[in-house]
C-alpha cells in the first residue's frame, strides 16, 4: 500500500478515536450531571419535607413540660421549703398564690437560694419565710408558646426552669433545660437520617 493511503487510514482511524473519545467524554459527563441534579433535588426535597413536617406538627411547650410539678406558697417557711424539695426528689419550687383557685406563680425557690442565701449565713431556716428567698421575677410560659421561642427566651435570662400556665395564667407545669435538650436530640435524630434517605435514593439512580 502507498505511503499517502497508509497516512490516510491512519488519519482516519485516529479520528475515528478522537471522536468515539469525545462522544465518551460527553455521555459522562451528561450522567455526573444527572446525578447531581438528582442528589440536589432529593436534599431540597427532603429539607422541604423535614420544613413542612415541623410546620404542620409545630411543638408547644404544653406537650412537652412536666405536669407534676411541685409547689409552695411565698409564706411557707425555708425548711418547709426544703422538706418538699426532700419529699419529692426535686431541686426547684414554683412558689404561687390562689386568688381565684388557680396557682399563679409568683417565683421560684431553689436549693441553691436555700444553701446559699440561707445555710452559708448560717441563718434559721424555720425561721425565714419562702417569700424572703424566692427569686421573683419568673418567666412563665404559656402552654401554646413556640418550643423554639421559649428556648430563645430562656438562654436570653439565663433560666434552666420555666413554669408553663395556661390562658388563666395558672400553673400547668413546668420545662426544664433537660426536657427541652431531649426534644432537640430526636430534632436533630430526624435531620440525620437524611444522609441515609440520600444514600438510598442514589443508588436507586445509579441502577
Amino acid at each position: 500500500m502507498p505511503a499517502s493511503c497508509r497516512f490516510r487510514t491512519t488519519r482516519r482511524a485516529e479520528t475515528g478515536q478522537l471522536s468515539l473519545c469525545i462522544r465518551s467524554a460527553r455521555a459522562a459527563l451528561s450522567e455526573i450531571k444527572a446525578r447531581r441534579k438528582a442528589r440536589v433535588s432529593f436534599v431540597v426535597s427532603r429539607a422541604a419535607l423535614f420544613a413542612h413536617k415541623h410546620k404542620e406538627n409545630e411543638m408547644h411547650i404544653g406537650e412537652l413540660c412536666t405536669v407534676q410539678t411541685t409547689y409552695c406558697k411565698r409564706d411557707e417557711s425555708v425548711q418547709a421549703a426544703a422538706l418538699l424539695m426532700r419529699k419529692h426528689h426535686v431541686g426547684d419550687l414554683v412558689v404561687v398564690d390562689e386568688p381565684d383557685g388557680e396557682r399563679i406563680p409568683l417565683g421560684m425557690i431553689t436549693d441553691r437560694d436555700i444553701v446559699v442565701s440561707v445555710i452559708a449565713l448560717g441563718l434559721d431556716p424555720s425561721s425565714l419565710l419562702v417569700g424572703d428567698i424566692m427569686s421573683d421575677d419568673v418567666l412563665t410560659a404559656s402552654e401554646d408558646d413556640d418550643v423554639y421561642e421559649t428556648i430563645e427566651r430562656m438562654r436570653f435570662r439565663g433560666i434552666r426552669r420555666v413554669p408553663v400556665v395556661n390562658n388563666a395564667g395558672g400553673l400547668t407545669g413546668i420545662v426544664s433545660v433537660d426536657d427541652l435538650l431531649e426534644f432537640l436530640a430526636d430534632e436533630m435524630g430526624e435531620l440525620s437520617r437524611i444522609s441515609t434517605h440520600q444514600q438510598a435514593n442514589e443508588k436507586r439512580v445509579r441502577q
